[in-house]
């Protein structure tokens, strides 16, 4: 799952996108149900002309095909310019991620699921979630490609 997330990721690999979006459509069937829409995990305007693709925006459609779902690849913006979240604690990752995510318009009564390819420490789908919640989305989910999981953390 690593070699894959990081094709994905740094390689800019799309060719697993369709497999990708069902083993996540099977994953997160309950969520994707309910959901109005599904949001991408946003990554900041400099990152983007960076790297020049978002794989979270990429899982997003592809799910979202695979889902028969409407995607919003402009409900989140990553407003504030941050370090990469690599190598940092969850702490770290928290106080990294605050404040640096807004959601664009009302979403009030809405069931948004947010797509992310990895899942560390919940930090960033957190700090997805407050602000969706902030513009009045009544639930929000998290589905991501893959989770990290230290030999210390908890299965079930």
């Amino acid at each position: 799952a690593r070699r894959l997330s990081l094709d994905l990721k740094r390689g800019g690999r799309r060719d697993g996108l369709p497999v990708f979006a069902r083993w996540m459509a099977d994953a997160g069937a309950e969520y994707l149900a309910k959901a109005d829409f599904l949001a991408p995990a946003p990554m900041h305007w400099t990152r983007l002309a960076l790297r020049s693709f978002n794989q979270a925006a990429w899982l997003t459609q592809a799910l979202a095909e695979a889902a028969a779902k409407p995607w919003k690849p402009g409900a989140l913006a990553r407003v504030k310019r941050r370090k990469s979240q690599a190598g940092l604690s969850a702490s770290e990752r928290r106080r990294n991620v605050g404040g640096a995510i807004k959601a664009r318009g009302r979403l009030t009564g809405k069931t948004i699921v947010v797509v992310d390819d990895v899942f560390t420490t919940g930090a960033t789908l957190e700090a997805c979630a407050r602000a969706l919640r902030k513009a009045g989305a009544a639930e929000v989910h998290g589905v991501t490609l893959a989770r990290v999981v230290r030999p210390t953390d908890s299965l079930i």
